[in-house]
């Protein structure tokens, strides 16, 4: 009945802290302290067009976890740092890496600042000649390191929808979002694969492993449940990354759908990757009018509500009987779309034409 939501409502624990949480941020965000910031970061900005100004070729630099990614544009020489590159060892390691990154333009991801925030922070004050990008994977979740790094970047774009009001306060030139795309394999390597992503056998069963995260306990919840109805839907570990591309396309390939639980109702990337191999996803209904969810043929995703995580059969068996209609030229549709619409080499484009207007680029 009705009734019961306005009951289940009121019942909720500590119901004013959404309203409290609210009047604290307002009242915080009040701070002189913030336009001191703004003012700074500004000055940044100006010294950074006026240097960038008369150049007409550019060394964009990746983060390690951007290795995957490419620029196409006769202006740009592309580099790729190595991992841990922000771990500074001692003083002469930081000069050589300060000098590495001078009159460059430096797009790196929350992880880099959040496993080495003072090094980074060091570097950054450093290099003064330098526009750092940050994009940041973890803003609906992380705002320790997000505010962080939104301060100490030139450009930060947020992946997610969450907390855009306090993160720009820390800076002003705050673009997108920039919701994530596929990003474990090159777009090379995906156009080398069509023919395997077609001859796999796939299993009716779904694909579902998540990484534990211990304090979304609501989403371990979630994927325990499924995996009571469902083994297929299980945890894995950080070790999934250290595979090779080609096991780990396959593992996606055999499956004709991918159960997909996000963390914080944010859009994940694993989307676009199960599309990408021709698969269909299952995610939550709460996504469904979230852009780009919403620009998503309603024929290549499916959506699950609250009942079906405890009796997920008939989504699946709908997803399967989805996926065997639409055979090979249905899969072909899906895996195009993503690539040439969903991999990160796009979302790249839109934040270099973001820095490019921001920074009066030629790009």
């Amino acid at each position: 009945m009705s009734s019961q939501i306005t009951q289940l409502f009121f019942s909720i624990a500590d119901s004013a802290f959404p309203v409290r949480t609210a009047n604290d941020a307002i009242a915080f965000f009040q701070n002189d302290t913030f336009f001191q910031l703004a003012f700074q970061k500004e000055k940044r900005v100006k010294d950074l067009v006026a240097f960038f100004k008369s150049k007409k070729n550019f060394r964009v630099i990746f983060s390690y976890i951007y290795r995957n990614l490419s620029v196409n544009s006769p202006s740009i020489e592309l580099d790729y740092l190595p991992e841990g590159y922000f771990n500074v060892q001692d003083a002469s390691d930081e000069d050589q890496k300060v000098a590495n990154l001078s009159g460059a333009i430096v797009i790196v991801n929350s992880g880099d600042a959040g496993l080495y925030g003072n090094s980074y922070a060091r570097i950054y004050n450093r290099c003064t000649d330098t526009i750092f990008v940050v994009w940041d994977q973890d803003n609906h979740h992380w705002l320790e390191v997000s505010t962080f790094i939104a301060a100490h970047s030139d450009a930060y774009i947020p992946l997610h929808v969450d907390n855009l009001y306090a993160l720009s306060r820390y800076n002003q030139v705050i673009m997108g979002p920039v919701p994530s795309g596929t990003i474990q394999w090159t777009s090379k390597f995906l156009a080398g694969h069509v023919d395997m992503m077609l001859e796999q056998q796939r299993s009716n069963e779904p694909l579902g492993k998540h990484i534990m995260y211990g304090k979304f306990a609501y989403r371990s919840k979630v994927v325990t449940t499924l995996h009571n109805k469902i083994p297929s839907i299980d945890f894995s570990t950080a070790q999934f990354h250290h595979r090779s591309d080609e096991d780990r396309f396959c593992e996606w390939c055999r499956h004709k759908c991918h159960w997909i639980v996000p963390i914080l109702n944010d859009i994940p990337q694993r989307l676009f990757d199960a599309m990408v191999t021709g698969g269909i996803p299952i995610v939550p209904e709460s996504l469904r009018f979230l852009t780009p969810v919403s620009e998503i043929k309603r024929d290549s995703i499916l959506f699950y509500g609250a009942a079906d995580i405890f009796e997920p059969e008939a989504i699946v068996a709908k997803a399967t009987a989805m996926f065997d209609e639409g055979g090979t030229e249905a899969m072909l549709e899906r895996y195009h779309f993503a690539l040439e619409m969903h991999h990160a080499d796009s979302r790249i484009k839109h934040i270099l034409a973001y820095v490019a207007e921001r920074f009066e680029l030629a790009l």
